[in-house]
């Protein structure tokens, strides 16, 4: 993995809108690539879906750059992308 690239990952959960509890649901992570595998792990269990981390984990040591992944759905939004 090179130096000075960083993996960024924003989750946004839409339920408490939908459900008007006035509550927040908001992930924004921006870590050293070299930690990407550490990281990934730390997040809550299903807040990325049905996304792979270790897939993840594999673009990025491929040299992936830019947006990974964008995935929009009625109750979430999650984007991964490396800077």
């Amino acid at each position: 993995m090179a130096d000075g690239r960083f993996l960024c990952v924003t989750v946004v959960d839409h339920n408490a809108v939908i459900e008007q509890t006035g509550e927040q649901s908001y992930i924004n992570m921006r870590i050293p690539v070299a930690l990407a595998e550490q990281a990934l792990r730390m997040l809550p269990e299903g807040k990325l879906g049905g996304i792979d981390p270790q897939l993840i984990v594999e673009m990025i040591q491929e040299g992936a750059s830019g947006e990974l992944i964008n995935l929009s759905e009625e109750k979430k939004t999650i984007s991964i992308r490396v800077e």
